[in-house]
């Protein structure tokens, strides 16, 4: 995990406790400075969920199996460019849910 910007300098947001979240290395890597991306269903611009607006259950669920699935443009969006289904990922959402060490 790192303490990442969840909006860039560049994009007019200040580096205060506001702009930050905490992220994985992953996701941070592969959402880069964008902000959002073409939603693979609709072709729309969506931005990506943001974590410091409504709730992740409002976007996505995460299933028993440790697939996390998106419940709205946003959500679509993030598990998609974020890649949060790749194989390795669901398998440790999977071990840290039946740990119980899952949020």
């Amino acid at each position: 995990m790192l303490l990442r910007r969840a909006f860039e300098v560049t994009q007019e947001r200040a580096t205060s406790a506001e702009n930050l979240a905490l992220t994985c290395v992953l996701c941070s890597s592969f959402k880069g400075t964008d902000l959002g991306s073409l939603d693979p269903d609709t072709g729309q611009l969506p931005p990506f969920f943001n974590p410091r607006l409504p709730s992740w259950d409002t976007h996505v669920r995460v299933d028993a199996d440790g697939r996390i699935q998106p419940r709205t443009p946003p959500g679509r969006l993030t598990v998609t460019i974020l890649h949060m289904n790749d194989s390795e990922r669901v398998l440790e959402r999977q071990l840290l849910l039946q740990t119980g060490r899952y949020p």
